[in-house]
């Protein structure tokens, strides 16, 4: 099995149905998405400012996939102004 059909596989196992940016963010190193996630959470913990975080966290168009294998504590920074954020990883 190749690495594009075990994140296949894999999202599937967790009830995504991945596109083409899921399977080239795992197949990558997904420092850029990872980068996105954590300095949005930062901006909520430290200044307080969901609004622009989650405007910040858009405009990066990571998907549903992407997302949920964020970081559970930076994803839950989120939440108050994006309920549908994925539950992420712990």
């Amino acid at each position: 099995m190749n690495d594009k059909e075990q994140v296949i596989n894999y999202l599937r196992s967790r009830g995504l149905e991945p596109n083409e940016g899921d399977i080239k963010f795992f197949c990558g190193d997904g420092s850029f998405e990872f980068g996105v996630v954590w300095a949005c959470a930062r901006i909520v913990e430290l200044h307080d400012q969901p609004i622009i975080a989650n405007d910040v966290l858009n405009e990066a168009n990571l998907s549903q996939g992407e997302l949920s294998l964020m970081p559970s504590y930076d994803l839950n920074f989120l939440r108050s102004e994006n309920a549908s954020l994925p539950d992420g990883i712990e």
